[in-house]
């Protein structure tokens, strides 16, 4: 009897390596990328801005961790960052999850004053939508 007991448990233990195994297995993450740039009328670039969204999933859920929404930008002057913000605007973790990274970017062209800038302001947005099953879209705003 006991030795079948010692058995049981056994068998238990091992399927539950198994399956606990599978699931870690089958857990990915991905980098969701995203690109934009803006040049003058003469035809010079004056600002470039990437993103990038970070998620995990592992085919029927969108996980916890690791998450992250980032990005940089780059300016030839007299253009340059005047704000921006990266957030989540949702991350639904679990079963058929999604999530929205936002990216936000204002830049400045013109010539600074002690009154304010003379010019004009280009706001860039990257939203990357991201899914449980591992696929993702970035719309450009």
């Amino acid at each position: 009897m006991r030795t079948r007991t010692s058995m049981i448990w056994a068998l238990a233990v091992a399927m539950a390596l198994v399956f606990s195994t599978a699931s870690t297995a089958m857990a990915s993450t991905k980098d969701a990328p995203g690109y934009s740039y803006w040049k003058s009328l003469a035809g010079v670039t004056v600002a470039k801005h990437w993103s990038l969204t970070t998620f995990s999933y592992n085919g029927s859920a969108l996980l916890s961790t690791p998450k992250a929404v980032s990005q940089t930008w780059w300016t030839f002057p007299p253009t340059w960052c005047s704000s921006r913000n990266s957030k989540w605007d949702w991350y639904t973790v679990g079963t058929n999850g999604t999530g929205r990274g936002n990216n936000l970017v204002v830049f400045t062209v013109g010539v600074p004053t002690p009154w304010g800038p003379i010019g004009s302001n280009l706001a860039d947005r990257h939203l990357t939508t991201v899914r449980y099953n591992g696929t993702y879209s970035v719309s450009y705003q």
